[in-house]
């Protein structure tokens, strides 16, 4: 996941503009994946350090890569497969990090 991020980071670096709403092919392998724009409204629950990193302002956009199932289904779609072991793995790890303070890749 890191890398995928980090070359995304790279791209964006270089002027691509990536449209949301739309699938955008070639990130993820065989998978489809969107930018949907996140609402302001939750910026301070999940975004509170970059709050303070833009003089304590939420004032600027923010996107939240969303990809598919095998399936090619999005988690709003109707018949988006879960995977409910590595969502449970994924809780886990948070809660761990939550309870600790440790980190999400340890």
């Amino acid at each position: 996941m890191n890398h995928l991020l980090y070359s995304l980071a790279e791209e964006i670096k270089k002027g691509v503009k990536f449209e949301t709403g739309i699938d955008c092919n070639g990130i993820i392998s065989d998978y489809p994946v969107r930018f949907i724009e996140v609402a302001k409204e939750y910026y301070s629950d999940y975004l509170g350090y970059s709050g303070w990193f833009y003089n304590r302002s939420f004032d600027f956009p923010t996107y939240q890569l969303v990809w598919t199932d095998r399936e090619g289904n999005y988690p709003w779609d109707e018949n988006f497969e879960i995977d409910i072991e590595d969502l449970l793995r994924m809780v886990s790890r948070v809660l761990r990090v939550w309870h600790t303070g440790s980190s999400l890749h340890g």
